[in-house]
Order: C-alpha cells, then structure tokens, then sequence
C-alpha cells in the first residue's frame, strides 16, 4: 500500500470519527435541553398525590351525574314524575331545569 493510499484512508478515517463526534455531542445537547426541560415540569409527590385525588373525585363525581342524567326514572330525583299534574306533558329539558 502507497504512503498516499493510506493518507487518503487515514483522512477518511478521521472524517468518519470526526461526523460521528458531532452527531453525540448534538445528542448529548439535545438530551441536556430535554432533561432541563422535563426537571422544570416537576411537581412534587404531594402534589402529584393531590392531583390523582382529585382527579379521582371528580372521576366519581361525573359517574354520578351521568347516571341520575342516563336513569331519569328514579322517581326522588326526577321532580316532574313527584309532581305530576293533569295538564299538557311537560317540555323536554323541563326535568333537567328543576334540578339545578
């Protein structure tokens, strides 16, 4: 093998390792900036605690209310059906008024 041949291997070898320091350390940048960005975002275990709680309740809560909308029928909570009265039927939605 020439001096010249190996020159031009040993360059081409160089420019590989070279193209690959570049791509780790943009690597590395990029996970620096994500990291910082991801340590900001933090919140605490009690905070994250109270949020799962909360997010629980309301969960619950919205189960509730879903079912007394989907179960009309139940006859306490429905105060059309109570109070029922000769007359023309109630208007659609009217249930759902006197309950707020």
């Amino acid at each position: 093998m020439s001096l010249w041949q190996r020159k031009t291997l040993n360059d081409n070898k160089q420019r590989r390792l070279q193209e690959k320091l570049q791509l780790l350390e943009a690597k590395i940048e990029e996970l620096e900036k994500e990291n910082h960005v991801l340590n900001r975002q933090n919140v605490s275990y009690e905070e994250h605690t109270r949020l799962q709680k909360s997010l629980k309740d309301l969960q619950r809560r919205h189960n509730e209310f879903r079912s007394l909308i989907l179960n009309p029928g139940i006859p306490s909570l429905n105060p059309v059906s109570v109070t029922a009265a000769p007359g023309p039927a109630p208007r659609p939605g009217l249930s759902f008024l006197l309950l707020q």
